[in-house]
């Protein structure tokens, strides 16, 4: 049996992500733009700072302003709004509008000042929500009907004055869920871990294909964290992706893993392998012993009988 040897390289990767204004989630056909869509910021403690958000409206809104814990849910490290904050976080954004007025076809700026006690270290998650009514949902909750909320992730680095903020993702688990594929399904997953100091909105391409084999194969091409989930430092993000492969290949696959994360846009590469068997092979090895079987008996018969 001959083997062919395939070797094509398809990988794909964005390079750059830009943030775009927050978006209220769609009800009634209204829209809401907020801007920015997320503060991540090293500062010194000591330090007052302002901040200014820019709000559009296509119609009049009374908006309920407050500041809220941020966290991530346990399986999939999408941020989610925890609780509101103790009177000490509170009291480092000092007094601001709980309630706010905005006007259509303007560009409503709303101020936050913050200014955080001395010797303070370390990150520190908040969400800044901007809400229509007296619920909460999270942020994977983008399909609530009664969800009217915008919420901004208020990501501060506290550090030392001079010192940068470090950034590094970690894949975990990166793993097949069988190497030998006898039945055409197959599933690969993975967990990306933020072990540095700032958030990280990790993409790129998992690719599928062919390194030895026969029969046809179709590259196949996933992408990692396609709705852009944020991590939140010491977080994580599970990932996985189920395959159906056609009977007609036999051969190895090469699973190609390739990411981007940070400011640096820092590329990560990792490979795993894995066999597909078709049935029709199985078949084949079957009908071959079976047939060594018989011939084996055969002779074995035609030994007696002499």
């Amino acid at each position: 049996m001959r083997f062919i040897n395939k070797i094509i390289i398809s990988t794909f990767i964005v390079i750059s992500f830009a943030f775009a204004p927050a978006n209220l989630r769609a009800q009634n056909n209204v829209n809401l733009t907020i801007s920015p869509a997320i503060i991540n910021e090293t500062i010194t403690s000591g330090t007052p700072k302002e901040y200014s958000f820019k709000l559009i409206t296509d119609v009049d809104r009374t908006l309920g302003v407050s500041m809220q814990g941020l966290s991530r849910e346990d399986s999939s490290g999408q941020p989610i709004i925890t609780n509101d904050l103790s009177s000490d976080f509170l009291g480092w954004f000092g007094s601001f509008d709980s309630q706010i007025i905005i006007k259509k076809d303007q560009d409503n700026i709303y101020k936050l000042s913050l200014l955080i006690p001395e010797n303070f270290t370390g990150n520190y998650n908040f969400a800044l929500v901007f809400r229509e009514n007296n619920e909460s949902s999270s942020l994977e909750d983008s399909n609530a009907a009664a969800a009217s909320e915008i919420v901004i992730p208020f990501i501060l680095n506290l550090k030392k004055e001079g010192e940068g903020l470090s950034e590094y993702l970690d894949v975990q688990n990166y793993r097949v869920s069988s190497t030998l594929v006898l039945n055409g399904d197959n599933s690969i997953s993975m967990t990306l871990n933020n072990l540095g100091e700032s958030y990280l909105i990790p993409r790129g391409v998992l690719a599928l294909e062919s390194v030895n084999g026969i029969g046809s194969f179709e590259n196949k091409n996933f992408s990692v964290n396609s709705d852009k989930k944020i991590l939140l430092s010491k977080s994580f993000l599970d990932q996985e992706f189920n395959n159906k492969f056609d009977n007609n290949y036999f051969g190895q696959v090469k699973a190609n893993l390739t990411l981007v994360y940070g400011l640096d846009n820092t590329v990560i590469t990792n490979q795993i392998y894995f066999w597909i068997v078709p049935q029709w092979f199985i078949m084949l090895i079957a009908l071959i012993i079976l047939l060594i079987l018989s011939l084996i008996i055969f002779k074995l018969i035609r030994r007696k009988l002499k």
